[in-house]
């Protein structure tokens, strides 16, 4: 996996935030949600979903397979995640994917970086005699 997600600065004031282990799993989740949809077996893995288990995440974060149910049902009680379980995966969506990682401030204008003959760059420097 390549690439990097956007983390807001309101994510100090979540009230996950002093728990560790939901912290931590909310943070590995942002990091594996796929950005664009996927096929897996047959099946469209979307955009903020991610295809996995309670196994792989306690391996993947360190965190105890209890915590990991534990930190599931909390962000689930708070509507950051769904998930939809079978017997041998789950997927599990992330509620706000799209306003925690599409960038909706997407730029039209093109760069004023080249000034003009009759702009002045800011490090000339005019000597009066």
């Amino acid at each position: 996996m390549e690439g990097w997600i956007k983390l807001h600065r309101k994510l100090l004031s979540w009230e996950w935030y002093q728990d560790g282990n939901t912290l931590r799993l909310f943070l590995h989740l942002l990091l594996q949600a796929n950005h664009a949809p996927s096929k897996w077996r047959g099946r469209i893995i979307g955009q903020g979903q991610v295809l996995t288990g309670r196994r792989l995440l306690s391996k993947q974060t360190g965190i105890s397979e209890q915590s990991i149910r534990s930190s599931i049902f909390n962000l689930k009680s708070t509507s950051e995640i769904t998930t939809e379980s079978t017997s041998k995966f789950s997927i599990i969506t992330i509620i706000k994917y799209g306003e925690y990682q599409i960038d909706r401030k997407k730029s039209t204008s093109k760069s004023t970086s080249n000034l003009t003959n009759n702009q002045p760059t800011s490090n000339h420097i005019q000597e009066l005699k």
